[in-house]
């Protein structure tokens, strides 16, 4: 994905919010918003304003973070016999 400078801002708030548990942030996001935030945040910090990169920065990121498969499913709730 490429990130214009004002995406470059908000996004890490987003994943910041999502990661770190902000009152509205989605918790199932959590575990995926802490690695990109993780990947992201030293080649943003990378970055001096008024000195244009020689390369453009990049940040890679393993996409096998994500479960291959869905969350297994919760046990039965025990019997009221």
């Amino acid at each position: 994905m490429t990130l214009t400078g004002p995406q470059l801002v908000e996004y890490p708030r987003m994943l910041d919010y999502d990661a770190h548990g902000g009152a509205n942030a989605n918790s199932d996001d959590g575990p995926v918003a802490r690695r990109m935030y993780n990947a992201l945040t030293p080649v943003i910090d990378r970055i001096k304003p008024g000195q244009p990169p020689t390369d453009v920065p990049r940040a890679v990121v393993d996409d096998a973070a994500v479960p291959a498969g869905p969350a297994p499913s919760p046990p039965p709730a025990p019997s009221k016999n």
